[in-house]
């Protein structure tokens, strides 16, 4: 993970329910309702009330557990794998095959307000 950051981020942690995994990373502040959290409609997304925030792999690391101790799930297409805690059941965030960016579930986050986000809908439910 990137040791530097920029003056205009803040260094978000996270992590599952039970805190078998930890998480850390610097993004813009997501409170000033500037920065779009994705909304998924897709079956798996909708029913677990996951919201996604994009982040750059080399700048997402976790302090406790990794990707190879958390389960995976993939459906559909197979080429988004999904990660979550298989004690507690929190999904933490998913990797969609090459494109060297995680997908964080904001829930997951400590000091957000949900409230001030800017959701942008996807719709995942009509991909084919």
């Amino acid at each position: 993970m990137a040791s530097t950051q920029d003056p205009e981020t803040k260094t978000y942690a996270g992590g599952c329910h039970c805190g078998r995994f930890r998480f850390t990373y610097p993004h813009a502040p997501f409170d000033d309702g500037q920065h779009d959290v994705c909304s998924c409609n897709c079956s798996i997304c909708s029913k677990q009330g996951i919201l996604w925030i994009y982040v750059p792999e080399d700048r997402f690391g976790f302090t406790r557990g990794g990707f190879d101790k958390l389960t995976s799930y993939n459906f559909n297409k197979k080429v988004i794998s999904h990660y979550f805690c298989s004690t507690c059941g929190v999904a933490c965030a998913c990797i969609a095959g090459p494109m060297n960016v995680v997908a964080v579930n904001v829930r997951t986050l400590e000091g957000v307000e949900l409230g001030n986000l800017k959701l942008k809908p996807f719709d995942g439910k009509s991909l084919p």
